[in-house]
C-alpha cells in the first residue's frame, strides 16, 4: 500500500513493506470514529492527514506505506483495507460490500474505539533532534503511534497480508512531520539501550487481536432463540407452563422487540409477562428481554395432553463492517462499521406435561384416603358383631 501523491510521513515499520522508521503527524490527532451509531455515511472524501511508511524488504520493494488517513471533514479514521493498493489524499470513497465480521471485531476493540495498550508503560522514548538525543516517558503522540500501527497491523493480519515473518527487529520509530532531524525510538529500559521492535509489538497486541477476530461469529447468522423449561402446573382450573424466554443465539446481536403468535393453541389460551400481567391480545410488540408464560383451561387438554406451537419474530441490531471504495481511480479503499438490522424468526413446539410430581403426591394421596377408609372398615366389621355377641 503506498502513497501516491504526497508523502507525508517516513520511517520504518518493520513490514515487509516498511521497516521500522515511521513518520506521523506532530500533532496528536482528534479521537475520531471508525465506528458509528447511526446511519454509515454513503461517501467519504480522504483527507490529508496520513500515517505511512517508508521502505520494506527487499523481496517487495521499496514503497510508502499510507496506513492511517483521516476524512476530509474530521469525521472519521480511515484504516486501509488492502494493503497492497496505493492512496492518494481527495479520494472519493464510496459505500461498497460488506466486509468480513471479523473486521467489526478488530476496530471495535482497538484505537481509537478501545486503548489496546495501558497508559503506564514502562517504555522509554529516545528523541533525536538534529545531532542532540533526550530519553523520555512517552507522551500522548506515542501512544497514539502505537496504538494505530496495532490497529492497522491486526486488520492486515486478520487479511492475510502481514506477518511477523514481514517484519524485522529495527527499533520501532518515527518521524514528526515537517522536522526530518527529529525521530521518536521506543526502548524497553530506562537507559533507553534496549530497543523495543515491531514483533514484540505483534506478539503482545496484534496476535490476540487476530485470534480474536478469526473465533467470532457473525451476528449477521443468529438465530431467534425460544427457551423454557418443558415443566406445566396445574392451578386454578388451568395448566400454566414455566418462562419462556425469547433471545438471539448471538449476543452481539441485540434483539429490539419481538412479536409472539400461537398456532393451533387449545381454545383459551393466554399469555401472561413473567410478571402476571396478561398480553394475549397485544402479542405484535413485546419489549427485549420480556419474559413470558402460558396457560392453557384443563377442560381444553384432552386425554391429559395437548400439543401446539409458539411462534415468534424479532427485530435484531448489530455492527457490520462495509468497505469504502474509490470509483474513480481505484484507489486504495477504507472500512468503516457501523449498525445494521435484521429481521428474524424462531418457533418452539409445546407438549402439555402435567407437573409429574404434583400428580404423583395427589395419587399416593388418594391411594392413602381409599386404604384409610378400607381400614377403617374393616376395624367396623370386625367391631360390630362383637358388640352384637355381648348384648
Amino acid at each position: 500500500m503506498k502513497l501516491k501523491n504526497k508523502v507525508l510521513f517516513t520511517g520504518v515499520l518493520a513490514t515487509a513493506l516498511f521497516s521500522l522508521t515511521t513518520t506521523v503527524n506532530a500533532q496528536t490527532s482528534a479521537v475520531l470514529p471508525t465506528t458509528v451509531t447511526s446511519k454509515l455515511p454513503d461517501t467519504v472524501v480522504r483527507g490529508e492527514k496520513i500515517y505511512s511508511a517508508n521502505g520494506g524488504m527487499s523481496t517487495e520493494g521499496n514503497m510508502s506505506v499510507p496506513f492511517y488517513v483521516e476524512s476530509s471533514d474530521g469525521k472519521y479514521y480511515l484504516y486501509c483495507a488492502d494493503r497492497a493498493n496505493t492512496a492518494a489524499a481527495q479520494d472519493t470513497l464510496t459505500k461498497a460490500e460488506r466486509m468480513d465480521y471479523g473486521l467489526v471485531y478488530i476496530l471495535k476493540n482497538t484505537y481509537p474505539t478501545k486503548s489496546v495498550t495501558p497508559r503506564d508503560l514502562n517504555y522509554k522514548i529516545k528523541v533525536f533532534d538534529s545531532s542532540a538525543s533526550t530519553v523520555t516517558d512517552m507522551n500522548d503522540e506515542d501512544y497514539e503511534f502505537l496504538e494505530i500501527w496495532i490497529a492497522q497491523s491486526a486488520i492486515w493480519g486478520y487479511q492475510k497480508t502481514l506477518d511477523t515473518s514481514k517484519l524485522d527487529n529495527s527499533v520501532f520509530s518515527f518521524f514528526k512531520l515537517g522536522t526530518t532531524t527529529t525521530t521518536h525510538e521506543f526502548y524497553t529500559d530506562g537507559a533507553a539501550t534496549v530497543g523495543l521492535n515491531s514483533r514484540e509489538i505483534w506478539n503482545k497486541y496484534v496476535s490476540s487481536l487476530i485470534s480474536g477476530a478469526q473465533a467470532v461469529k457473525d451476528p449477521a447468522e443468529a438465530t431467534l432463540t425460544l427457551a423454557m423449561e418443558n415443566k406445566w402446573t396445574e392451578e386454578d382450573n388451568v395448566y400454566k407452563s414455566s418462562l419462556i424466554t425469547v433471545s438471539s443465539s448471538n449476543s452481539e446481536a441485540v434483539v429490539n422487540n419481538y412479536q409472539l403468535s400461537l398456532q393451533n393453541a387449545p381454545t383459551g389460551t393466554k399469555v401472561y409477562t413473567e410478571s402476571g400481567n396478561e398480553i394475549t391480545a397485544s402479542l405484535s410488540n413485546i419489549a427485549a428481554g420480556t419474559k413470558v408464560y402460558i396457560t392453557v383451561p384443563t377442560s381444553e387438554v384432552k386425554n391429559g395432553s395437548a400439543n401446539f406451537t409458539l411462534n415468534a419474530k424479532a427485530n435484531i441490531k448489530y455492527d457490520a463492517a462495509y468497505k469504502y471504495v474509490d470509483k474513480v481511480n481505484n484507489h486504495q479503499p477504507s472500512v468503516l462499521v457501523g449498525p445494521e438490522t435484521k429481521d428474524i424468526a424462531g418457533s418452539i413446539n409445546l407438549t402439555i406435561t402435567p407437573d409429574t410430581a404434583s400428580m404423583i403426591s395427589k395419587s399416593i394421596y388418594f391411594i392413602g384416603f381409599i386404604i384409610l377408609l378400607s381400614g377403617a372398615g374393616i376395624i367396623y366389621a370386625n367391631v360390630k358383631p362383637r358388640e352384637q355377641e355381648a348384648e
